[in-house]
């Protein structure tokens, strides 16, 4: 049973300041999902077009031409990011 407080509401966009902003958008939209979207996050799981949408925001320019990667699920780079850049790069986004 799903209770209103078991959900949060978060709305995911891309920076317009980002200078890669018009790629990583078309990039989401050619893939079926908008560039600004609200999601419900539940306890139980994370939606996969969320994660999909902050793969590709968090995407530095040299990994751009490897995007469909993420919608296979695969990853892009091999070292994740680090944990500080990751923190930052969404605060600024939000």
């Amino acid at each position: 049973m799903l209770r209103r407080y078991d959900t949060v509401l978060i709305n995911m966009f891309l920076n317009e300041d980002d200078p890669f902003y018009e790629a990583k958008s078309k990039i989401l939209t050619v893939n079926n999902q908008p560039p600004s979207k609200l999601y419900y996050l539940q306890y139980e799981a994370l939606p996969q077009d969320l994660l999909r949408a902050l793969r590709i925001q968090l995407l530095k320019p040299s990994e751009l031409d490897h995007y469909g990667k993420v919608f296979e699920g695969k990853r892009v780079r091999e070292q994740p990011l680090s944990l500080p850049r990751s923190g930052a790069e969404a605060c600024r986004a939000g």
